[in-house]
């Protein structure tokens, strides 16, 4: 918790404003303030001091918060940097912006997942339907969730089809799941691959109960939560560590200018979605994303920022959960 006195307009220790009641003292409920506040004195030894019993300095603390006399602010430790989240609310028109300041690099993944969960916290309201895909971000943001609660109840809908045999955080329908369970919600699975071997395979699938069930809730999706997976210079995407998309399929991306990826959509630098496979992937189109009024982006790191930029300029994210570093590199001029 920082605490600023403000009793005192200058040097010559006059009070800030005038009192309307004479029985109130400004100059001194100032250095009782001082002493208390940012001294760490107790009201017996600021009463010894100042000559009056500890009762009166109670009631000139007391006033003095009441007159606007004192300010306080509580910083949630390792959470928001709240001039930069402004800055990159102006800078990008975003909806919502988060900057986690972990104390540690090593810390990034929690830290983002810690800040994506209070925003939730904050934004969700039952009876919203939270759409959420994977990855390690969000793997992190449910921890959290799960450590904490939330809102209920929310039910979630699993905005993107899911990769075999690979770690919890890939796991798209365990995930979503988790989630479910800890805002008190229904769960609607997708139980399909990310990825199919033809646009003819994805065609027939988008036509069975269970699956045509579950795409049409993404009309119904209010909030959208989603990694940015980076495809260069080096790969950090979840389709690429979970096994969707291979060497080959990484190199004909790049060749098409991607550089990252979000809700399945690849992205070049410029923030345009390249159709590369996207006849083959199951998850929400572009129109549907668009429609969903919150639009959650949970990432960070310096490897990302490029992906961060396009997912921006894409308009695929109105809200971000960033950290203090790339948060001022996207509000700096490109190199």
């Amino acid at each position: 918790m920082s605490t600023q006195s403000v009793g005192s307009a200058g040097g010559d220790g006059q009070p800030a404003r005038a009192t309307a009641g004479a029985r109130f003292d400004a100059a001194l409920a100032a250095r009782a303030c001082r002493r208390y506040f940012l001294d760490d004195r107790t009201k017996q030894e600021i009463a010894a001091e100042l000559g009056v019993s500890r009762f009166k300095v109670a009631r000139l603390l007391r006033e003095a918060r009441a007159r606007g006399l004192v300010r306080i602010e509580v910083l949630d430790p390792g959470e928001l940097d709240a001039r930069r989240s402004q800055a990159l609310r102006e800078c990008w028109g975003l909806r919502d912006a988060v900057v986690v300041t972990p104390d540690d690099p090593g810390e990034l993944l929690p830290a983002l997942g810690a800040g994506a969960a209070r925003l939730l916290r904050r934004v969700l309201r039952p009876g919203d339907v939270l759409g959420i895909a994977w990855g390690s971000t969000l793997d992190a943001t449910v921890s959290a969730l799960e450590a904490e609660g939330g809102p209920s109840p929310v039910d979630v809908v699993q905005l993107a089809g899911g990769f075999q045999g690979v770690e919890p955080a890939y796991n798209a329908i365990e995930l979503a799941g988790r989630a479910a369970r800890v805002l008190g919600g229904r769960l609607h699975p997708l139980h399909a691959p990310a990825l199919l071997e033809s646009a003819e395979t994805r065609a027939r699938l988008l036509r069975e109960p269970a699956v045509a069930t579950a795409v049409r809730m993404f009309g119904r999706v209010t909030v959208a939560l989603v990694g940015i997976g980076a495809l260069h210079p080096r790969p950090i995407s979840a389709l690429y560590m979970g096994g969707v998309l291979s060497q080959d399929m990484l190199e004909a991306l790049r060749r098409r200018g991607a550089i990252g990826d979000a809700f399945c959509q690849f992205l070049d630098a410029g923030g345009r979605v390249l159709d590369e496979f996207s006849d083959r992937i199951v998850g929400m189109e572009v129109e549907r994303i668009a429609a969903v009024p919150l639009r959650i982006g949970v990432a960070g790191g310096a490897g990302k920022l490029a992906a961060i930029r396009a997912a921006l300029r894409a308009g695929l994210v109105n809200t971000l959960v960033t950290d203090a570093a790339t948060a001022a590199a996207l509000g700096a001029p490109e190199p």
